[in-house]
C-alpha cells in the first residue's frame, strides 16, 4: 500500500489497513484513543474457546522525510515504511489469517493493533499509552518490528485494574 503516512498524519493508512481487513472478512474496530484524526485499528480473532489473548502490535506512521512509494529494488522491499514498520504490520495481518484460517489458534483469542503517533519526535506513543489505559492490550504481545535480529516480545503487560 503506497499511503504517505507522517507521524500525526496516519489516518489515510489507517484507512486502508481497516478496509483491508474488512474486504478479507475481519469485524475491525476503530478506537480514537486520543487522536481522532488517525483512529487506531482494531482486529480481535476468538478461538471460541477461553484462553490468553496473544497481541499483534505495530504502528503505522513513519518520520517527516519525504515519502518514497513501495517499490522492490534487487528483491529487497523498499519505499516509506518498509522496514519502520508497515512491512511488521502486514506480516502481524497475515498471521492472524493464517491462524484463523488454518484454525492453528486452539484456545484464546489474538488481538491485532496499529496505531500512529509513534515516531519521535513528533509522536512519543501517546496512541499506544492511552489504548493501553482503555484496556486494549493482550496478555502478552509481539511486536513485529523488523530492525532488530529478533522478533521483541513482552510477556509482562499488565491490564489497567488487574
Amino acid at each position: 500500500m503506497g499511503v504517505p503516512s507522517r507521524t500525526g498524519e496516519g489516518g489515510a493508512v489507517a484507512d486502508a489497513l481497516a478496509d483491508l481487513l474488512a474486504s478479507d472478512g475481519f469485524k475491525v474496530e476503530r478506537h480514537a484513543a486520543g487522536h481522532p484524526a488517525a483512529p487506531a485499528v482494531l482486529v480481535r480473532f476468538d478461538s471460541g474457546k477461553p484462553g490468553r489473548t496473544l497481541q499483534f502490535n505495530g504502528h503505522l506512521d513513519t518520520v517527516h522525510l519525504p515519502f518514497i512509494p513501495p517499490a522492490v529494488v534487487d528483491g529487497k522491499l523498499t519505499g516509506s515504511g518498509s522496514c519502520d514498520m508497515k512491512s511488521g504490520v502486514a506480516a502481524a495481518v497475515e498471521a492472524v489469517r493464517v491462524l484463523r484460517d488454518t484454525g492453528a489458534w486452539s484456545a484464546g483469542s489474538v488481538l491485532l493493533t496499529a496505531h500512529d503517533l509513534h515516531e519521535a519526535p513528533w509522536g512519543r506513543g501517546e496512541q499506544l499509552d492511552e489504548m493501553i489505559k482503555q484496556g486494549l492490550v493482550g496478555d502478552a504481545v509481539l511486536l513485529p518490528e523488523p530492525l532488530t535480529g529478533h522478533l521483541p516480545w513482552s510477556g509482562a503487560v499488565r491490564r489497567p485494574g488487574k
